[in-house]
């Protein structure tokens, strides 16, 4: 089963093969990424079968993105660095113009 991980738009690494320069900026950012999908998603354990786990972290994952779709999106673990640049590259454009109508409307 493909694997994802939660992630913003503006975020420039990928979590897959980048994790901790990831994580660093999606903490420096204020968004605790991990944290607001842990709050929605067990996480694994022997109480619960993995794929049951899995199942529910693919769900708050397409809430979250379906609650902030200007911020969070997901990152799948078959991706390569090079499509991720691209990914990102089109999610910066998408952030940004989100970005530039909120504060023209401030």
């Amino acid at each position: 089963m493909r694997q994802s991980i939660l992630t913003t738009l503006d975020n420039p690494y990928n979590p897959w093969t980048h994790f901790d320069e990831w994580y660093n900026y999606d903490l420096l950012k204020g968004y605790d990424s991990c944290g607001k999908l842990a709050r929605l998603a067990p996480s694994s354990s022997d109480a619960l079968p993995e794929e049951y786990t899995d199942s529910l972290k693919e769900i708050a994952i397409d809430s979250i993105i379906e609650m902030y779709p200007n911020i969070y999106t997901r990152v799948y673990d078959d991706v390569s660095d090079s499509d991720f640049e691209k990914m990102y590259k089109e999610n910066k454009k998408k952030f940004d113009s989100f970005a530039n109508d909120n504060e023209e409307a401030s």
